[in-house]
């Protein structure tokens, strides 16, 4: 092995990720600055082991998943970067499909190509533009991360990375089920948490962008554009970042005004040194939505990472409790375990912990999920603060 000339290639900031070889011995590299929703992919190339290397910078909403190239021709190859490709032997490089991830070309056909899609598996006939189209017929590819169904277990929304999923009939021998998933307003990224009334005619959903939807039979028939953007996280705190998640969603059983709960977390947040980027939203609607951060002692100043909401009618006083991660703090206090929030009757709330064992001492746990019995009874799982 020999080190090719990497001096082109050192930006700041910049990380490749990919790399593949022409037929005319023509080497590529592709990568990208920025963060994971937001950034700038780059392609470079090379006809001299890397002395030079030319650039070009894609504009383009591009993936960062790997280069394939054609080997049909010297002369006259196709060049795949995650969502672009280049018909010019990868000089030139255009938007042309659906793909994140995995691209390969037919073994038979270089001019068909398939792809890692949002549902599963696509295939894309290499032209302009390329439609990607789905051939997910026989594959199961829906990672499930929560349902709700309504009281008479008949209906059942259902969260996914591939999207939302409705099924109706399902106390029948033939349930219905949606065939394709649904995209709320068009919004395409893994959708973790959902909540629907009673009846469930209204649904709730929140997404790993920060992002909530609502859709509701008054909207007219059940569509990816008939869902209302409701929350979005940035919007709330401008100096969250990508990485914030809706994660929790809940409703008040005595509200007349849709009173909303969401909780959000931070789904990159490994270091215990920067601000949380979680917390816990209470919301109404009122010719058009307002959310406002529930703050009080004893939450933690920075806000907590929140795993999920459920919300109680307590002699007719709502009463939300929210289970949250366990994070350290030195500066704003630690989050942790499970925060009781009580509307005080004059646009507060009075806030305590309350996860505590028989000797009166609080727990200190991360709590991932609770559940509420017919008694109202609450039940909750999580791991302790040490990892067991």
């Amino acid at each position: 092995f020999s080190n090719l000339t990497v001096t082109d290639l050192a930006a700041v900031g910049m990380q490749y990720n990919a790399a593949g070889i022409a037929p005319d011995g023509r080497i590529f590299a592709g990568g990208y600055t920025g963060n994971s929703s937001a950034y700038d992919a780059y392609i470079a190339y090379s006809d001299s082991d890397g002395d030079p290397w030319i650039n070009s910078t894609i504009t383009q909403d591009c993936g960062r998943g790997e280069i394939f190239v054609t080997q049909r021709d010297p002369a006259n190859y196709n060049v795949i970067f995650s969502r672009v490709i280049s018909q010019d032997n990868g000089i030139t490089w255009d938007w042309h499909g659906g793909a994140d991830g995995s691209v390969f070309f037919d073994a038979n056909d270089d001019e068909l190509a398939y792809v890692r899609t949002d549902w599963a598996l696509g295939a894309c006939e290499v032209a302009s533009p390329c439609v990607v189209t789905e051939i997910n017929d026989g594959i199961e590819a829906v990672r499930v991360y929560d349902f709700a169904m309504d009281t008479g277990k008949d209906i059942a929304w259902v969260a996914s990375k591939s999207g939302i999923w409705y099924v109706y009939d399902y106390t029948t021998a033939f349930p219905t089920w949606t065939t394709t998933p649904l995209w709320p307003d068009y919004d395409s990224t893994p959708y973790i948490t959902v909540t629907t009334t009673a009846t469930a005619d209204s649904v709730y959903v929140g997404n790993t962008s920060g992002n909530a939807f609502k859709y509701e039979s008054a909207y007219g028939s059940l569509s990816d554009g008939n869902f209302d953007r409701i929350f979005e996280a940035w919007v709330e705190d401008p100096t969250w970042t990508y990485s914030t998640e809706v994660s929790a969603i809940a409703l008040d059983p005595l509200s007349t005004t849709e009173r909303t709960f969401i909780g959000t977390r931070d789904e990159e947040d490994w270091d215990e040194t920067t601000a949380s980027q979680g917390g816990i939203f209470a919301g109404e609607y009122s010719a058009g939505w307002s959310w406002t951060q529930i703050t009080d002692s004893p939450l933690p100043c920075d806000g907590v990472e929140v795993n999920d909401i459920v919300v109680l009618d307590e002699g007719g006083i709502t009463v939300a409790y929210a289970a949250v991660e366990y994070v350290y703090s030195t500066g704003c206090g630690t989050g942790h375990s499970i925060y009781r929030i009580e509307d005080d009757g004059v646009g507060g709330w009075n806030v305590s912990q309350d996860l505590y064992n028989s000797g009166g001492t609080l727990i200190a746990v991360s709590v991932f999920d609770m559940w509420v019995d017919s008694g109202q009874n609450i039940y909750a799982c999580g791991i302790d603060a040490g990892g067991t």
